[in-house]
């Protein structure tokens, strides 16, 4: 099946549906509200399938040495202990060497790359707890997630696409569909045209997932600096079918709310599903 066959469907978007990002017992980075989000879409696959025609999940998939993981140990402070997770890193901490490399051979992708998240408006890198490592049970998909999609494959038969993201160990990654920055080493700057186009060709575009404010704003936001403004009312932000990493509420809203201004519809689950 092509990306034409499924051309002016209804397409849903999960953007890293993983057990990690769930607040479940043992996640690695719990999202507050993350398991009942995903539910909720497992759930509404498996009630009503044929609501749906195409499916693409992505998969935070990251190296057991990632750069901004507290795992790796890759940043230290001045005393060279390694980062406790949730640790913000500025410019002017790289800079003023409050934070540097484990490894002195990093310390200079460590300064550029700070600097290029700084000109980018993203402020700085963020540390944050080990997860998602590649092959791995917390970097599996959620279970109810699966569920739903197994039912709409068995009543569609169509196949979800899958998407892993954050490869690269030297940098983060946020958005399923390029790099915030470029490559340490080539200086490329990667971005999945085919994997966007696919979606956007698409009659409805409905986006969840994990977490709000962080992985599913910057792939939407990449998606549709693609997208004519004006079909941007032919995208849905899922209201219960996302969630928030816990201190980031307002900047998810703020986000949300940016885009409805744009035209951008947000509708929970069910209404979208019964749309």
């Amino acid at each position: 099946m092509t990306f034409q066959d499924l051309k002016n469907q209804t397409c849903l978007v999960v953007i890293d549906g993983q057990f990690d990002f769930t607040d479940l017992p043992g996640a690695a980075l719990p999202v507050k509200g993350g398991a009942n989000a995903l539910q909720n879409i497992g759930q509404a696959l498996q009630h009503n399938p044929a609501a749906i025609g195409k499916v693409v999940l992505t998969q935070d998939w990251h190296k057991k040495n990632a750069f901004t993981s507290a795992g790796a140990g890759r940043i230290v402070d001045a005393s060279g202990d390694p980062l406790s997770g949730y640790t913000p890193v500025s410019l002017g901490d790289v800079q003023k060497q409050t934070f540097v490399a484990a490894d002195s051979k990093d310390q200079a992708w460590l300064l550029k790359s700070a600097t290029q998240l700084f000109d980018a408006d993203m402020k700085e890198i963020m540390v944050w707890p080990e997860h998602c490592v590649e092959d791995t049970p917390g970097a599996d998909f959620d279970d109810a997630l699966m569920r739903g999609v197994a039912a709409w494959f068995v009543a569609t038969g169509n196949t979800p696409v899958v998407h892993r993201k954050s490869l690269d160990p030297d940098r983060e990654q946020y958005g399923a569909f390029g790099a915030e920055i470029p490559n340490r080493y080539t200086g490329e700057m990667e971005f999945d045209e085919e994997l966007v186009h696919s979606i956007l060709m698409q009659k409805r575009k409905l986006w969840g997932g994990l977490a709000r404010g962080h992985c599913l704003a910057a792939s939407f936001d990449q998606a549709l600096s693609r997208e004519d403004p004006a079909n941007y009312h032919t995208h849905v932000i899922l209201r219960n079918g996302t969630a928030d990493v816990p201190g980031f509420e307002e900047y998810g809203e703020a986000w949300v709310k940016g885009w409805q201004e744009k035209g951008v519809q947000v509708m929970t689950v069910a209404e979208a599903f019964a749309a």
